[in-house]
């Protein structure tokens, strides 16, 4: 009766931010670079690096938010792929990070004309990507909130593995 499983489609989740974000994220590297608007849209379209796994790992965050939930088990993809998806907090924040960069030369110009810049839509978006992957990277580093349950079989090789494994987890910071 307490219990609820579902699976995360990483495609939707990147489909569901595209809807969303697409036209920022087009403006802001339009903004940002020499590429053309076509050059922009294909790459936000198709080539935008790891979208899809940022997205699932950030609808996490989301189900942690979610009150009705007490605690979330993730049964997780192998090792080397699980500590990528871990990692993408850091990935997605320098990505952010870029984007910034790059709307900070719409700022400077838009203020050196106007004298005055207000906010839109392309900030908004990097307020919110920044608080959000900062939170799942609270979250995750937070002992009382998360934990990395390891399972292994008894093999010499796959318990070599494993520490190995456990070493990397806490130097992200995750409890073991």
């Amino acid at each position: 009766d307490h219990l609820f499983a579902m699976q995360l489609d990483a495609q939707h989740e990147r489909d569901t931010f595209l809807r969303r974000w697409r036209d920022v994220l087009v403006a802001i590297l339009d903004r940002g670079t020499y590429l053309s608007a076509d050059e922009v849209a294909g790459f936000v379209d198709d080539a935008l690096p790891g979208a899809d796994e940022a997205m699932a790992v950030l609808a996490l965050l989301d189900l942690e938010r979610d009150a009705r939930w007490a605690r979330i088990v993730v049964d997780t993809a192998p090792t080397g792929h699980t500590l990528r998806l871990l990692s993408l907090p850091e990935t997605f924040r320098s990505l952010v990070a870029l984007l910034d960069t790059m709307q900070q030369k719409h700022r400077f110009m838009v203020q050196a004309i106007a004298r005055r810049y207000r906010p839109d839509a392309a900030d908004a978006f990097l307020a919110e990507m920044r608080e959000r992957t900062d939170a799942l990277r609270d979250t995750l580093r937070d002992p009382d909130r998360a934990a990395a349950a390891l399972v292994t079989r008894p093999e010499a090789m796959v318990v070599a593995e494993t520490v190995r494994y456990a070493e990397a987890l806490k130097r992200l910071s995750i409890r073991v």
